[in-house]
Protein backbone atom coordinates (compact mmCIF):
# COMPACT_ATOMS: atom_id res chain seq x y z
CA UNK A 1 0.00 0.00 0.00
CA UNK A 2 1.37 3.70 -1.04
CA UNK A 3 1.72 6.48 1.34
CA UNK A 4 2.66 9.78 0.80
CA UNK A 5 5.38 11.43 2.18
CA UNK A 6 4.45 12.61 5.36
CA UNK A 7 7.81 14.90 6.36
CA UNK A 8 6.91 18.51 4.18
CA UNK A 9 9.44 21.28 4.25
CA UNK A 10 7.88 24.50 6.46
CA UNK A 11 6.56 27.35 4.49
CA UNK A 12 8.66 30.36 5.31
CA UNK A 13 8.41 32.54 8.35
CA UNK A 14 7.46 28.88 10.16
CA UNK A 15 10.41 27.39 9.79
CA UNK A 16 11.63 25.41 13.10
CA UNK A 17 15.01 26.60 15.26
CA UNK A 18 16.71 22.52 16.01
CA UNK A 19 17.49 23.35 19.44
CA UNK A 20 20.66 20.85 18.83
CA UNK A 21 22.49 21.26 22.11
CA UNK A 22 19.25 20.00 23.76
CA UNK A 23 18.85 16.54 21.49
CA UNK A 24 21.55 14.74 23.37
CA UNK A 25 19.14 15.23 26.80
CA UNK A 26 15.66 14.71 24.83
CA UNK A 27 16.17 11.04 23.22
CA UNK A 28 16.83 7.36 24.55
CA UNK A 29 19.26 5.74 22.73
CA UNK A 30 20.09 2.13 22.63
CA UNK A 31 18.94 -0.21 25.05
CA UNK A 32 21.53 -2.88 25.33
CA UNK A 33 25.02 -3.86 24.61
CA UNK A 34 26.32 -5.51 21.76
CA UNK A 35 26.44 -5.91 17.60
CA UNK A 36 22.81 -4.71 16.68
CA UNK A 37 21.05 -7.39 15.45
CA UNK A 38 19.01 -7.47 12.19
CA UNK A 39 15.59 -7.27 10.94
CA UNK A 40 14.31 -8.06 7.63
CA UNK A 41 10.87 -9.50 7.97
CA UNK A 42 7.82 -9.23 10.15
CA UNK A 43 8.21 -12.40 12.15
CA UNK A 44 11.59 -11.34 13.71
CA UNK A 45 10.36 -7.37 14.20
CA UNK A 46 7.67 -9.42 16.56
CA UNK A 47 9.92 -11.37 17.96
CA UNK A 48 12.87 -8.15 19.05
CA UNK A 49 9.66 -6.28 20.48
CA UNK A 50 9.14 -9.91 22.69
CA UNK A 51 12.62 -10.44 23.42
CA UNK A 52 13.86 -7.05 23.46
CA UNK A 53 17.63 -6.00 23.12
CA UNK A 54 19.05 -3.43 20.28
CA UNK A 55 18.32 -3.92 16.15
CA UNK A 56 18.58 -2.33 12.79
CA UNK A 57 15.95 -2.87 10.29
CA UNK A 58 16.68 -3.79 6.81
CA UNK A 59 15.42 -0.85 4.23
CA UNK A 60 11.86 -2.33 3.09
CA UNK A 61 7.74 -2.52 3.61
CA UNK A 62 6.66 -4.56 6.43
CA UNK A 63 3.29 -5.21 7.09
CA UNK A 64 2.55 -6.27 10.91
CA UNK A 65 -0.95 -7.66 10.80
CA UNK A 66 -0.69 -7.67 15.19
CA UNK A 67 0.03 -5.67 17.88
CA UNK A 68 3.54 -5.10 18.76
CA UNK A 69 3.66 -5.11 22.38
CA UNK A 70 6.95 -4.69 24.26
CA UNK A 71 8.05 -6.67 26.55
CA UNK A 72 11.20 -5.11 28.19
CA UNK A 73 13.51 -2.82 26.58
CA UNK A 74 14.25 -2.45 22.63
CA UNK A 75 15.90 -0.45 20.01
CA UNK A 76 15.21 -0.51 16.52
CA UNK A 77 17.02 1.88 13.90
CA UNK A 78 16.43 2.20 10.54
CA UNK A 79 17.88 3.66 7.83
CA UNK A 80 15.39 6.75 7.52
CA UNK A 81 12.09 7.17 6.98
CA UNK A 82 12.22 7.24 3.32
CA UNK A 83 13.59 3.76 3.14
CA UNK A 84 11.82 1.89 6.43
CA UNK A 85 7.90 1.98 6.33
CA UNK A 86 5.77 -0.37 8.87
CA UNK A 87 2.26 -0.40 8.13
CA UNK A 88 0.14 -1.29 11.22
CA UNK A 89 -2.85 -3.23 11.16
CA UNK A 90 -3.08 -4.70 14.33
CA UNK A 91 -5.22 -2.25 16.46
CA UNK A 92 -6.64 -0.71 17.87
CA UNK A 93 -3.28 -0.22 19.72
CA UNK A 94 -0.50 -0.70 17.05
CA UNK A 95 2.21 -0.44 19.65
CA UNK A 96 1.82 -0.92 22.91
CA UNK A 97 4.60 -0.07 25.90
CA UNK A 98 3.05 -1.13 29.48
CA UNK A 99 4.88 -0.94 32.45
CA UNK A 100 9.09 -1.91 32.56
CA UNK A 101 8.78 -1.64 28.95
CA UNK A 102 11.13 1.18 27.31
CA UNK A 103 11.44 1.51 23.50
CA UNK A 104 13.32 3.74 21.20
CA UNK A 105 12.46 4.02 17.09
CA UNK A 106 14.20 5.71 14.80
CA UNK A 107 14.44 6.41 11.34
CA UNK A 108 11.27 4.96 10.43
CA UNK A 109 7.67 5.83 9.35
CA UNK A 110 4.39 4.35 11.34
CA UNK A 111 0.80 4.17 9.59
CA UNK A 112 -2.15 3.14 10.41
CA UNK A 113 -3.74 0.75 7.64
CA UNK A 114 -5.91 -1.54 9.39
CA UNK A 115 -10.20 -1.47 9.55
CA UNK A 116 -11.30 0.43 12.16
CA UNK A 117 -10.06 2.99 14.51
CA UNK A 118 -6.46 2.87 16.40
CA UNK A 119 -3.90 4.55 18.00
CA UNK A 120 -0.49 3.98 16.83
CA UNK A 121 2.09 4.46 20.33
CA UNK A 122 0.54 4.21 23.68
CA UNK A 123 2.56 3.73 26.72
CA UNK A 124 1.08 3.23 30.17
CA UNK A 125 4.13 3.22 32.80
CA UNK A 126 6.45 2.95 30.17
CA UNK A 127 9.06 4.73 28.43
CA UNK A 128 9.62 5.72 24.72
CA UNK A 129 12.36 7.40 22.51
CA UNK A 130 11.36 8.92 19.11
CA UNK A 131 14.27 10.22 16.28
CA UNK A 132 13.75 11.20 12.72
CA UNK A 133 10.33 9.16 12.99
CA UNK A 134 6.74 9.57 11.19
CA UNK A 135 3.61 8.63 12.88
CA UNK A 136 0.26 9.43 10.92
CA UNK A 137 -2.97 7.89 9.52
CA UNK A 138 -4.61 6.90 12.83
CA UNK A 139 -8.16 6.79 12.45
CA UNK A 140 -10.65 7.99 14.89
CA UNK A 141 -13.17 6.45 16.31
CA UNK A 142 -15.01 4.61 19.45
CA UNK A 143 -15.33 0.36 19.88
CA UNK A 144 -18.64 -1.57 20.58
CA UNK A 145 -15.83 -3.63 22.51
CA UNK A 146 -13.65 -1.14 24.32
CA UNK A 147 -10.21 -1.29 24.91
CA UNK A 148 -9.45 -1.38 28.68
CA UNK A 149 -6.33 1.20 27.58
CA UNK A 150 -8.22 3.43 25.51
CA UNK A 151 -11.96 3.47 26.82
CA UNK A 152 -12.58 6.68 25.18
CA UNK A 153 -11.87 5.88 22.25
CA UNK A 154 -8.57 6.51 19.22
CA UNK A 155 -7.32 8.53 16.69
CA UNK A 156 -4.13 9.37 17.80
CA UNK A 157 -0.02 9.00 17.13
CA UNK A 158 0.81 8.65 20.68
CA UNK A 159 -0.76 8.59 24.10
CA UNK A 160 1.45 8.48 27.37
CA UNK A 161 -0.71 7.06 30.77
CA UNK A 162 0.28 6.93 34.01
CA UNK A 163 3.93 7.92 34.56
CA UNK A 164 5.02 7.24 31.28
CA UNK A 165 7.58 9.06 29.48
CA UNK A 166 8.65 10.07 26.21
CA UNK A 167 11.08 11.53 24.30
CA UNK A 168 10.94 12.90 20.53
CA UNK A 169 13.27 14.57 18.06
CA UNK A 170 12.25 15.64 14.94
CA UNK A 171 9.03 13.09 14.73
CA UNK A 172 6.82 14.54 12.12
CA UNK A 173 3.13 13.43 13.20
CA UNK A 174 0.27 14.03 10.29
CA UNK A 175 -2.80 13.64 8.86
CA UNK A 176 -4.23 11.95 12.33
CA UNK A 177 -7.80 11.63 13.02
CA UNK A 178 -8.49 12.25 16.64
CA UNK A 179 -6.08 14.26 19.37
CA UNK A 180 -2.74 13.33 17.40
CA UNK A 181 -0.79 13.33 21.21
CA UNK A 182 -2.10 12.90 24.77
CA UNK A 183 -0.41 13.10 27.82
CA UNK A 184 -2.28 12.42 30.76
CA UNK A 185 -2.28 11.38 34.42
CA UNK A 186 1.60 12.01 35.20
CA UNK A 187 3.10 11.65 32.02
CA UNK A 188 6.58 13.41 30.60
CA UNK A 189 6.65 14.38 27.12
CA UNK A 190 9.74 16.12 25.49
CA UNK A 191 9.30 17.38 21.88
CA UNK A 192 12.06 18.76 19.94
CA UNK A 193 11.79 20.07 16.53
CA UNK A 194 8.18 18.19 16.10
CA UNK A 195 6.23 19.01 12.78
CA UNK A 196 2.61 18.12 13.99
CA UNK A 197 0.23 18.86 11.01
CA UNK A 198 -3.22 18.04 9.16
CA UNK A 199 -4.74 16.58 11.83
CA UNK A 200 -7.49 16.58 13.95
CA UNK A 201 -6.40 18.08 17.13
CA UNK A 202 -2.84 18.52 18.05
CA UNK A 203 -1.51 18.21 21.55
CA UNK A 204 -3.87 17.34 24.44
CA UNK A 205 -2.44 17.07 28.01
CA UNK A 206 -4.34 16.88 31.23
CA UNK A 207 -3.76 15.53 34.57
CA UNK A 208 -0.46 16.28 36.25
CA UNK A 209 1.18 16.34 32.82
CA UNK A 210 4.47 18.09 31.76
CA UNK A 211 5.70 18.58 28.67
CA UNK A 212 8.81 20.89 26.93
CA UNK A 213 9.00 21.60 23.28
CA UNK A 214 12.01 22.80 21.18
CA UNK A 215 11.39 24.24 18.42
CA UNK A 216 8.82 22.73 15.73
CA UNK A 217 5.40 23.59 14.34
CA UNK A 218 1.76 22.46 15.01
CA UNK A 219 -0.10 23.46 11.28
CA UNK A 220 -3.57 23.23 10.32
CA UNK A 221 -5.14 21.35 13.11
CA UNK A 222 -9.03 21.38 12.62
CA UNK A 223 -9.53 22.24 15.93
CA UNK A 224 -6.86 23.34 18.74
CA UNK A 225 -3.40 22.81 17.75
CA UNK A 226 -2.82 22.63 21.32
CA UNK A 227 -5.52 22.13 24.63
CA UNK A 228 -3.94 21.83 27.98
CA UNK A 229 -6.15 21.36 30.80
CA UNK A 230 -6.47 20.13 34.37
CA UNK A 231 -2.96 21.02 36.33
CA UNK A 232 -0.84 20.21 33.22
CA UNK A 233 2.31 22.32 32.58
CA UNK A 234 3.86 22.93 29.52
CA UNK A 235 6.81 25.04 27.94
CA UNK A 236 7.28 26.04 24.00
CA UNK A 237 10.19 27.43 23.15
CA UNK A 238 10.76 28.98 19.54
CA UNK A 239 7.41 26.78 18.22
CA UNK A 240 5.15 27.51 15.42
CA UNK A 241 1.50 27.27 15.51
CA UNK A 242 -0.02 27.97 12.38
CA UNK A 243 -3.68 27.40 10.60
CA UNK A 244 -5.34 25.96 13.63
CA UNK A 245 -8.33 26.49 15.14
CA UNK A 246 -12.17 25.54 14.53
CA UNK A 247 -14.90 28.20 12.81
CA UNK A 248 -18.38 26.38 11.98
CA UNK A 249 -20.66 29.21 11.10
CA UNK A 250 -23.55 26.51 10.44
CA UNK A 251 -23.19 24.47 14.15
CA UNK A 252 -22.01 27.65 16.01
CA UNK A 253 -18.72 26.25 17.28
CA UNK A 254 -15.09 27.87 17.30
CA UNK A 255 -12.15 26.49 19.09
CA UNK A 256 -8.99 28.67 19.94
CA UNK A 257 -5.68 27.64 17.95
CA UNK A 258 -4.29 27.17 21.58
CA UNK A 259 -6.12 26.46 24.46
CA UNK A 260 -5.12 26.52 28.11
CA UNK A 261 -7.99 26.13 30.58
CA UNK A 262 -8.77 25.03 34.34
CA UNK A 263 -5.93 24.71 36.39
CA UNK A 264 -3.12 24.23 33.39
CA UNK A 265 0.42 26.30 33.28
CA UNK A 266 2.02 26.81 29.97
CA UNK A 267 4.92 29.52 29.15
CA UNK A 268 5.78 30.51 25.22
CA UNK A 269 9.15 31.87 24.45
CA UNK A 270 9.71 32.56 21.17
CA UNK A 271 8.10 31.26 17.80
CA UNK A 272 5.07 32.77 16.01
CA UNK A 273 0.78 32.42 16.23
CA UNK A 274 -0.86 32.88 12.95
CA UNK A 275 -3.58 32.60 10.62
CA UNK A 276 -5.67 31.08 13.52
CA UNK A 277 -9.64 30.33 12.53
CA UNK A 278 -10.73 32.32 15.57
CA UNK A 279 -8.89 33.17 18.71
CA UNK A 280 -4.69 32.43 19.00
CA UNK A 281 -4.53 32.02 22.41
CA UNK A 282 -7.45 31.67 24.27
CA UNK A 283 -6.74 31.39 28.61
CA UNK A 284 -9.52 30.41 30.91
CA UNK A 285 -10.36 28.79 34.53
CA UNK A 286 -7.60 29.41 36.60
CA UNK A 287 -4.45 28.71 34.62
CA UNK A 288 -1.72 30.85 33.71
CA UNK A 289 0.24 31.47 30.85
CA UNK A 290 3.38 33.48 30.25
CA UNK A 291 4.51 34.61 26.86
CA UNK A 292 7.56 36.14 25.59
CA UNK A 293 8.92 37.42 22.71
CA UNK A 294 6.12 35.86 20.42
CA UNK A 295 4.52 36.96 17.26
CA UNK A 296 0.91 36.73 17.24
CA UNK A 297 -0.08 37.81 13.16
CA UNK A 298 -3.58 37.41 11.50
CA UNK A 299 -5.34 35.85 13.83
CA UNK A 300 -8.99 35.55 13.39
CA UNK A 301 -11.00 34.96 10.24
CA UNK A 302 -13.83 37.06 8.64
CA UNK A 303 -16.37 35.62 6.91
CA UNK A 304 -19.34 36.80 5.03
CA UNK A 305 -22.42 37.18 7.01
CA UNK A 306 -20.83 36.26 11.00
CA UNK A 307 -21.31 39.16 12.98
CA UNK A 308 -18.22 38.33 15.36
CA UNK A 309 -14.89 39.09 15.45
CA UNK A 310 -12.03 37.59 17.82
CA UNK A 311 -8.93 38.65 19.25
CA UNK A 312 -5.49 36.94 18.63
CA UNK A 313 -5.39 36.66 23.15
CA UNK A 314 -8.57 36.26 24.78
CA UNK A 315 -8.54 35.81 28.61
CA UNK A 316 -11.57 34.99 31.08
CA UNK A 317 -12.56 33.06 34.01
CA UNK A 318 -9.95 33.87 36.38
CA UNK A 319 -6.88 33.44 33.98
CA UNK A 320 -3.83 34.93 34.28
CA UNK A 321 -1.56 35.79 31.52
CA UNK A 322 1.77 37.67 31.11
CA UNK A 323 2.85 39.53 27.65
CA UNK A 324 6.41 40.63 27.08
CA UNK A 325 8.32 41.63 24.51
CA UNK A 326 6.01 40.42 21.70
CA UNK A 327 3.79 41.49 19.01
CA UNK A 328 0.46 41.76 17.82
CA UNK A 329 -0.76 42.51 13.81
CA UNK A 330 -3.18 42.36 11.16
CA UNK A 331 -5.82 40.58 13.89
CA UNK A 332 -9.48 42.12 12.50
CA UNK A 333 -11.13 41.52 15.98
CA UNK A 334 -7.99 43.15 17.74
CA UNK A 335 -5.45 41.98 19.88
CA UNK A 336 -6.20 41.14 23.40
CA UNK A 337 -9.60 40.54 25.10
CA UNK A 338 -10.00 40.28 28.50
CA UNK A 339 -13.53 38.91 30.53
CA UNK A 340 -15.08 37.91 33.88
CA UNK A 341 -11.98 38.48 36.37
CA UNK A 342 -9.68 37.90 34.22
CA UNK A 343 -5.81 39.37 34.41
CA UNK A 344 -3.60 40.62 31.89
CA UNK A 345 -0.36 42.25 31.66
CA UNK A 346 1.27 44.05 29.05
CA UNK A 347 5.10 44.72 29.09
CA UNK A 348 6.71 46.45 25.74
CA UNK A 349 4.31 44.82 23.53
CA UNK A 350 3.92 46.28 20.00
CA UNK A 351 0.49 46.02 18.73
CA UNK A 352 -0.10 47.30 15.34
CA UNK A 353 -2.32 46.91 12.45
CA UNK A 354 -5.41 45.16 14.41
CA UNK A 355 -9.12 46.34 13.52
CA UNK A 356 -12.20 45.97 16.03
CA UNK A 357 -13.66 48.95 18.24
CA UNK A 358 -10.88 47.49 20.77
CA UNK A 359 -7.46 46.18 19.92
CA UNK A 360 -6.83 45.71 23.73
CA UNK A 361 -10.44 45.45 25.81
CA UNK A 362 -10.72 44.51 29.36
CA UNK A 363 -14.51 44.04 30.99
CA UNK A 364 -16.77 43.07 33.40
CA UNK A 365 -14.10 42.67 36.95
CA UNK A 366 -11.26 42.17 34.64
CA UNK A 367 -7.76 43.87 35.18
CA UNK A 368 -5.29 45.30 32.90
CA UNK A 369 -1.90 46.25 32.76
CA UNK A 370 0.41 47.95 29.91
CA UNK A 371 3.78 49.26 30.90
CA UNK A 372 5.59 50.81 28.17
CA UNK A 373 5.07 49.76 24.41
CA UNK A 374 3.72 51.00 21.35
CA UNK A 375 0.08 50.39 19.71
CA UNK A 376 0.47 52.02 16.79
CA UNK A 377 -2.14 52.13 13.57
CA UNK A 378 -4.88 50.25 15.35
CA UNK A 379 -8.61 50.52 13.95
CA UNK A 380 -10.12 50.34 17.67
CA UNK A 381 -9.33 51.61 21.28
CA UNK A 382 -7.67 50.47 24.51
CA UNK A 383 -11.23 50.04 25.74
CA UNK A 384 -12.09 49.15 29.68
CA UNK A 385 -16.09 48.40 30.48
CA UNK A 386 -18.07 46.83 33.45
CA UNK A 387 -16.02 47.26 36.55
CA UNK A 388 -12.97 46.69 34.93
CA UNK A 389 -9.43 48.33 35.92
CA UNK A 390 -7.02 49.40 33.42
CA UNK A 391 -3.06 51.20 34.10
CA UNK A 392 -0.90 52.23 31.27
CA UNK A 393 1.89 53.34 32.17
CA UNK A 394 5.29 54.93 29.55
CA UNK A 395 2.95 53.33 26.82
CA UNK A 396 2.73 55.17 23.41
CA UNK A 397 -1.04 55.27 21.52
CA UNK A 398 -0.66 56.73 18.23
CA UNK A 399 -2.33 57.24 14.72
CA UNK A 400 -5.56 54.90 15.24
CA UNK A 401 -8.52 55.13 12.83
CA UNK A 402 -10.81 55.53 16.27
CA UNK A 403 -10.25 56.52 19.66
CA UNK A 404 -7.15 56.29 21.93
CA UNK A 405 -8.98 55.23 25.14
CA UNK A 406 -12.28 54.67 25.89
CA UNK A 407 -13.70 53.90 29.54
CA UNK A 408 -17.04 53.45 30.35
CA UNK A 409 -19.53 52.05 32.41
CA UNK A 410 -18.21 51.48 36.16
CA UNK A 411 -14.71 51.26 34.99
CA UNK A 412 -11.10 52.95 35.77
CA UNK A 413 -8.18 53.53 34.20
CA UNK A 414 -4.87 55.61 34.94
CA UNK A 415 -2.82 56.60 32.33
CA UNK A 416 0.91 57.72 33.91
CA UNK A 417 3.32 58.97 31.38
CA UNK A 418 1.72 58.02 28.48
CA UNK A 419 1.53 59.28 24.58
CA UNK A 420 -1.87 59.45 22.86
CA UNK A 421 -1.45 60.77 19.85
CA UNK A 422 -2.51 61.28 16.22
CA UNK A 423 -6.35 59.46 16.68
CA UNK A 424 -8.85 60.12 14.42
CA UNK A 425 -11.47 60.53 16.83
CA UNK A 426 -11.29 61.44 20.96
CA UNK A 427 -7.68 60.75 22.35
CA UNK A 428 -9.16 59.70 25.63
CA UNK A 429 -13.36 59.10 26.23
CA UNK A 430 -14.96 58.64 29.41
CA UNK A 431 -18.59 57.58 29.58
CA UNK A 432 -21.22 57.00 31.95
CA UNK A 433 -20.15 56.25 35.43
CA UNK A 434 -16.09 55.52 34.72
CA UNK A 435 -13.35 57.57 36.03
CA UNK A 436 -9.70 58.53 34.55
CA UNK A 437 -6.32 59.27 36.23
CA UNK A 438 -3.93 60.68 33.94
CA UNK A 439 -0.79 61.94 35.34
CA UNK A 440 1.93 63.06 32.58
CA UNK A 441 2.79 62.44 28.98
CA UNK A 442 0.84 63.96 26.63
CA UNK A 443 -2.63 64.02 24.71
CA UNK A 444 -1.81 65.35 21.30
CA UNK A 445 -2.82 65.39 17.61
CA UNK A 446 -6.26 63.71 18.36
CA UNK A 447 -9.48 64.78 16.40
CA UNK A 448 -10.08 65.98 20.45
CA UNK A 449 -8.55 65.60 23.59
CA UNK A 450 -10.49 64.66 26.22
CA UNK A 451 -13.81 64.08 25.87
CA UNK A 452 -16.01 63.08 29.72
CA UNK A 453 -19.58 62.55 28.91
CA UNK A 454 -22.41 61.25 31.15
CA UNK A 455 -21.85 60.64 35.11
CA UNK A 456 -17.60 60.44 33.90
CA UNK A 457 -14.80 61.78 36.14
CA UNK A 458 -11.41 62.74 34.95
CA UNK A 459 -7.84 63.82 37.31
CA UNK A 460 -5.26 65.64 34.62
CA UNK A 461 -1.87 66.41 36.30
CA UNK A 462 0.93 67.49 34.25
CA UNK A 463 -0.25 66.83 31.23
CA UNK A 464 0.26 68.24 27.88
CA UNK A 465 -3.39 68.44 26.02
CA UNK A 466 -2.16 70.40 22.93
CA UNK A 467 -2.37 70.33 19.01
CA UNK A 468 -5.89 68.26 18.87
CA UNK A 469 -7.90 69.42 16.51
CA UNK A 470 -10.97 70.49 18.18
CA UNK A 471 -10.52 70.78 21.64
CA UNK A 472 -8.69 69.99 24.27
CA UNK A 473 -10.68 68.94 27.07
CA UNK A 474 -14.78 68.38 26.88
CA UNK A 475 -17.02 68.04 29.05
CA UNK A 476 -21.23 67.40 29.23
CA UNK A 477 -23.79 65.82 30.64
CA UNK A 478 -22.70 65.37 34.77
CA UNK A 479 -19.20 64.93 34.13
CA UNK A 480 -16.46 66.58 36.47
CA UNK A 481 -13.01 66.98 35.99
CA UNK A 482 -9.78 68.32 37.53
CA UNK A 483 -7.38 69.91 35.35
CA UNK A 484 -3.94 70.91 37.23
CA UNK A 485 -0.62 71.66 36.36
CA UNK A 486 -1.04 70.78 33.00
CA UNK A 487 -1.15 72.58 29.51
CA UNK A 488 -3.82 72.96 27.61
CA UNK A 489 -2.62 74.69 24.21
CA UNK A 490 -3.32 75.01 20.60
CA UNK A 491 -6.80 73.66 19.82
CA UNK A 492 -8.86 75.13 16.36
CA UNK A 493 -11.67 75.77 18.69
CA UNK A 494 -12.02 75.33 22.80
CA UNK A 495 -8.82 74.65 25.14
CA UNK A 496 -11.30 73.45 27.92
CA UNK A 497 -15.37 73.38 27.74
CA UNK A 498 -17.95 72.19 30.16
CA UNK A 499 -21.45 72.69 28.92
CA UNK A 500 -24.80 70.74 30.25
CA UNK A 501 -24.48 70.41 33.85
CA UNK A 502 -20.83 69.66 33.94
CA UNK A 503 -18.17 70.64 36.03
CA UNK A 504 -14.83 71.38 35.87
CA UNK A 505 -11.92 73.08 37.94
CA UNK A 506 -8.62 74.08 36.76
CA UNK A 507 -5.70 75.16 37.98
CA UNK A 508 -2.22 75.92 37.67
CA UNK A 509 -2.12 75.33 34.22
CA UNK A 510 -1.37 77.29 30.89
CA UNK A 511 -4.33 77.86 28.31
CA UNK A 512 -2.64 79.05 25.25
CA UNK A 513 -3.58 79.17 21.80
CA UNK A 514 -6.56 78.24 21.33
CA UNK A 515 -8.36 79.55 18.91
CA UNK A 516 -11.81 80.44 19.72
CA UNK A 517 -11.96 80.03 23.61
CA UNK A 518 -9.75 79.79 26.45
CA UNK A 519 -12.48 78.44 28.86
CA UNK A 520 -15.96 77.87 27.40
CA UNK A 521 -18.86 77.69 29.82
CA UNK A 522 -22.16 77.14 28.53
CA UNK A 523 -25.70 75.36 29.43
CA UNK A 524 -25.73 75.19 33.09
CA UNK A 525 -22.20 74.42 33.99
CA UNK A 526 -19.57 75.97 36.12
CA UNK A 527 -15.93 76.39 36.06
CA UNK A 528 -13.54 76.97 38.92
CA UNK A 529 -10.05 78.68 37.52
CA UNK A 530 -7.61 79.33 39.82
CA UNK A 531 -3.58 80.69 39.09
CA UNK A 532 -3.94 80.16 35.26
CA UNK A 533 -2.15 81.64 32.21
CA UNK A 534 -4.67 81.64 29.69
CA UNK A 535 -3.53 83.39 26.10
CA UNK A 536 -4.51 84.11 22.94
CA UNK A 537 -7.72 83.27 22.20
CA UNK A 538 -10.72 85.22 21.03
CA UNK A 539 -12.12 84.82 24.21
CA UNK A 540 -10.34 83.98 27.86
CA UNK A 541 -13.54 82.88 28.87
CA UNK A 542 -16.60 82.62 27.38
CA UNK A 543 -19.99 82.29 29.34
CA UNK A 544 -23.12 81.27 27.57
CA UNK A 545 -26.66 80.42 28.40
CA UNK A 546 -26.57 79.48 32.07
CA UNK A 547 -22.92 79.25 32.83
CA UNK A 548 -21.15 80.25 35.55
CA UNK A 549 -17.48 80.80 35.85
CA UNK A 550 -15.55 81.67 39.36
CA UNK A 551 -11.75 82.08 39.82
CA UNK A 552 -8.79 83.75 41.37
CA UNK A 553 -5.35 84.88 40.31
CA UNK A 554 -5.65 84.05 36.79
CA UNK A 555 -3.92 85.74 34.12
CA UNK A 556 -5.09 86.73 30.67
CA UNK A 557 -3.33 88.29 27.65
CA UNK A 558 -3.78 88.29 23.76
CA UNK A 559 -6.74 87.51 24.06
CA UNK A 560 -9.83 89.13 21.36
CA UNK A 561 -12.35 91.45 22.27
CA UNK A 562 -14.98 89.16 23.15
CA UNK A 563 -13.86 88.92 25.78
CA UNK A 564 -16.13 88.38 29.83
CA UNK A 565 -12.87 87.24 32.14
CA UNK A 566 -13.18 85.64 35.20
CA UNK A 567 -10.67 86.84 37.00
Amino acid sequence: MHHPRMHRTVPGGLRPRRLAAAAAALLVYALAYGQPQIIDSVDELLAAFTAGGTYEIVPGSYAVPVPLVAHGEVSIVGSGREDVLLELAGGPIAVRVGEGAAVHLEGMRLVWVGDGPADLIVVRHGTVGLRSVDLGFAEAGTLETPDPWRPGGHGSALVLQGGATAATEDVVFARNGGNTIEVLDDATLQLVTPQVIDGFRGLVASGRARIEVGGGVFLDQVAQGVALIGESQADFVQTAFGGNGLLDVEAGQFLEAIRVGENARASFTGGVVRDSATVGLGVGGAASVVVRDVRFEANGEVREGVDRSWPAVGVNGEAQVAVHDSSVTGSPGGAFDVRNAGTLVLENVEVSGNGGFAHTSVSDQGRLAIQGGRFVGNAGAVFAGGEARAGIYEAELRDGAGHGVVVAQAASVELEGTVVAGHAERGVWVDGGASADVTGGAIEGNEMGVWLTGDATAFLTDVRVVGNRHSGVVLSGSARAVVETSEVSGHASNGVAAIEDAAVIVRDSTLRGNAVNGVLVGGAASATLERNAIEGGESGVRLESEGVAQGAENTFADNGMDVREAR
